[in-house]
């Protein structure tokens, strides 16, 4: 796809954008032609109206490029951010309407706005039309932790250079008072850079005084189990019957 897409100020051929609104171009391809049309509203706009995507909801100033994930709760799309300067983001809609969902939702909006760690992305922007809840966070183009150590050999010192910075932006957020309480590969994002990035506090537990934006509680009642069974710490796989579920279930977690 060399011959069609283009870098510097040379604008994409039609055949280009017309293969990123289908989602076909190579990663390589795909970031060149994005890092391009970020600063070309002709580009961005004609990517657009290639690339439109009939959905149930819709959020101002976003416009949906496509999934790429989804949990019981929320969905969360790659995203075009209209809002002053353009920009690529992660947005992810809440699909379930119940109390307790939405109540997870905006604690996750709480924590993601007040963590400040260069290693757990950041969210940028939150609201709601009607009853369809979305925030919108900082897009990471990587891969999840279990593909990067598998892609290719790596020596045990760039194992422990990564897992050295998912353990401090771990004591970040225990600092903070933040349980993450689903740790595992799928939930940390490695960049091109081999920086790791913490996602999902879907599940997370606050217990800090000066969380004056969420309440001081997990959100979860006794003997519930919730989060991934395979990473879990006895006690949290008894529903905390076994014991006190605090941030030693974030460092078992860490071990696995």
């Amino acid at each position: 796809m060399l011959d069609t897409v283009t870098t510097g100020t040379t604008c994409p051929t039609e055949a280009a954008l017309a293969e990123h609104a289908r989602d076909v171009l190579s990663a390589l391809d795909a970031a060149t032609v994005d890092r391009h049309i970020e600063g070309c509203s002709d580009c961005l706009n004609r990517f657009m109206e290639l690339n439109r995507k009939p959905l149930a909801q819709s959020v101002s100033e976003c416009h949906i490029v496509k999934e790429i994930g989804r949990g019981r709760f929320g969905v969360v799309y790659k995203a075009w951010w209209l809002h002053e300067k353009p920009r690529i983001v992660a947005l992810k809609l809440l699909h379930s309407q119940g109390e307790m969902e939405r109540n997870r939702f905006d604690r996750e909006i709480a924590v993601l706005k007040k963590l400040d760690s260069p290693w757990i992305v950041k969210c940028l922007d939150a609201g709601a039309a009607g009853d369809a809840a979305h925030f919108v966070m900082e897009f990471v183009e990587g891969v999840h932790l279990d593909d990067f150590l598998s892609d290719k050999p790596r020596t045990l010192d760039d194992k422990l250079a990564v897992l050295e910075r998912i353990c401090r932006a771990v004591a970040d957020a225990h600092a903070s008072g933040v349980v993450h309480r689903d740790l595992k590969p799928r939930n940390i994002l490695i960049d091109e850079r081999d920086q790791p990035h913490i996602l999902d506090f879907g599940i997370c537990s606050v217990n800090a005084p000066d969380w004056s934006s969420a309440p001081n509680e997990t959100l979860t009642h006794p003997g519930d189990i919730i989060g991934t069974l395979r990473y879990m710490s006895p006690e949290q796989a008894w529903g905390g019957a076994a014991g006190a579920i605090d941030h030693r279930c974030d460092i078992w977690a860490l071990g696995i």
